[in-house]
């Protein structure tokens, strides 16, 4: 073999990339770019987009954010999935503020977000104790033509329920009979402790499915407790 020939060249590192991006290896994708740049080798989009997935399964949010700055520097632009998945990233460490931006320029970018893209957002709120800026996203899904999934509840739901927001939390739920998007345990769960904390016991009777409640006295109230989580009344 020729020295030439055993020398990387864009698809043999950018296939490392992508096998570190499947293994959550975030430090070893970097490492890979690395090599390429000593190489003098342009990464091209598909090779940030696994890095960037390397840093989001890896939880490395910075890293992430520094791959797209490269990108531009590099003169290529980020497209659905290198952003997607460094708002996951960003989702994962409860950093809302670049995740929301994020969110932000990929459309003043004319990058339309994906559902995805969306839900990380929204859980990124979540995570980050911020109810009315997930509240304001799934309305802006909607704006925007999407649809609000189960996930999307979720994460609004739950962002309502630590923020002690239970009528909004409800609301939600109640939304969510209306549209495809069937209610689950978790949701149902934490609704409950919504009702708990703002001692709003009989809304929960219009809500949740019977085959899921039952009812249990609580001295002078009447509650309805899932039947898989007995304990959510221990508030």
């Amino acid at each position: 073999m020729r020295h030439n020939d055993s020398l990387p060249n864009v698809i043999s590192c950018s296939s490392g990339i992508c096998a570190s991006a499947k293994g959550g290896q975030c430090h070893h994708a970097l490492r890979q770019f690395v090599g390429m740049r000593h190489h003098y080798l342009l990464p091209h989009v598909i090779s940030y987009n696994s890095g960037n997935t390397a840093c989001d399964k890896s939880g490395q949010w910075q890293h992430a954010l520094g791959l797209l700055v490269r990108m531009r520097h590099h003169d290529l632009l980020p497209d659905v999935i290198s952003c997607t998945s460094t708002i996951s990233a960003c989702e994962k460490a409860g950093q809302w503020q670049q995740a929301l931006g994020l969110l932000v320029r990929m459309r003043h970018h004319t990058l339309l977000p994906a559902v995805i893209s969306w839900n990380s957002s929204i859980s990124a709120c979540e995570k980050g104790g911020q109810w009315r800026q997930a509240l304001g996203l799934l309305l802006g899904m909607r704006h925007n033509y999407f649809l609000p999934d189960v996930i999307s509840y979720t994460s609004a739901i739950i962002a309502c329920e630590k923020g002690g927001k239970w009528k909004h939390a409800l609301g939600l739920l109640a939304k969510m009979r209306h549209t495809d998007s069937l209610p689950n345990v978790i949701i149902c769960s934490f609704r409950i402790c919504a009702c708990a904390k703002g001692e709003q016991w009989h809304p929960s009777t219009t809500i949740l499915p019977s085959a899921l409640v039952r009812k249990v006295g609580n001295g002078s109230k009447q509650c309805d407790t899932m039947i898989l989580f007995p304990d959510v009344i221990s508030l």
